[in-house]
């Protein structure tokens, strides 16, 4: 007895010396960012100010989507296929079978995050083609790869400024384009005025796109997530509303993609759950 309760003792001690050995790392990684940052001209922010900025965007588009399509009547006509693939459409009946207002919104707002997530959060800068976005993303990875990390944290910030420079112009294009998109599949739903909710609609793309720049210029790298349909509901890194009772939750709907953290090479961490809409087939 005396003996297993050494050996216990013994684990739990190596189990807070490796506790407490990661979160001073991640203490000194902190520091040295910040130092580094006054040194290079950076604008490090934490990790809590990312979430938080990234909480309020995905509040901004709620408050947009629910303050622009309050019309219950209106709302019932929206098309289950101008945002569903074919296979979805068909199992729409089996989840989606009221058509309330909330699922509606759901819709909409999906739509909109997909948007977010393929033309802007996905891209290395908003508004490139898309030939050298992958161009910059190899480049960026090359560095990171073959020098010391203030290397790669310095040219990753001077390419990032230079880039948000160039691109003004076609990234102000971009989002009127995306906005005359969801313009034209819900506009005819909305029950505001037009050019009101489009200038909203592109403050908040423009919000989404700044963001993305500030992730860019940290000294580490964010991705974000967004689950295609019938996806896994993995609560690790989900948030799911919908039919959350159900045994075996699949993603109907991805409503705003998850902050995710490289806290170190080839290892992610999730800052921010991705919000999905779950039920089951």
């Amino acid at each position: 007895e005396q003996s297993r309760r050494k050996e216990e003792l013994c684990n739990q001690l190596k189990a807070e010396a490796i506790a407490s050995e990661a979160q001073h790392h991640q203490q000194l990684s902190s520091l040295y960012a910040k130092i580094n940052a006054l040194e290079t001209d950076l604008h490090v922010v934490s990790e809590e100010d990312c979430v938080k900025e990234w909480q309020k965007l995905r509040r901004n588009l709620d408050f947009w989507v629910k303050g622009n399509f309050r019309d219950t009547a209106q709302l019932r006509k929206i098309n289950y296929s101008t945002v569903f693939q074919s296979d979805a459409t068909t199992d729409a009946h089996t989840w989606l079978p009221t058509g309330s207002s909330h699922q509606k919104w759901a819709i909409i707002q999906a739509f909109i995050a997909r948007m977010v997530h393929n033309n802007i959060l996905s891209q290395y800068e908003p508004g490139l083609p898309e030939y050298e976005n992958v161009l910059f993303f190899e480049l960026d990875r090359r560095i990171f790869e073959q020098c010391v990390m203030n290397t790669w944290t310095h040219c990753k910030s001077g390419i990032n400024k230079a880039l948000g420079a160039i691109t003004m112009g076609t990234q102000k294009a971009l989002m009127e384009s995306l906005v005359k998109q969801i313009e034209s599949t819900f506009g005819s739903y909305a029950s505001t005025t037009a050019n009101t909710r489009q200038q909203q609609l592109q403050r908040i793309f423009s919000q989404c796109a700044d963001f993305k720049r500030l992730c860019n210029q940290q000294p580490y790298n964010f991705t974000f997530a967004s689950s295609p349909y019938k996806e896994a509901i993995d609560m690790s890194c989900m948030t799911a509303i919908g039919d959350t009772d159900c045994s075996e939750k699949k993603v109907m709907l991805s409503l705003w993609p998850g902050l995710w953290k490289e806290m170190q090479p080839n290892h992610l961490g999730c800052l921010e759950p991705e919000l999905v809409w779950a039920a089951s087939l």
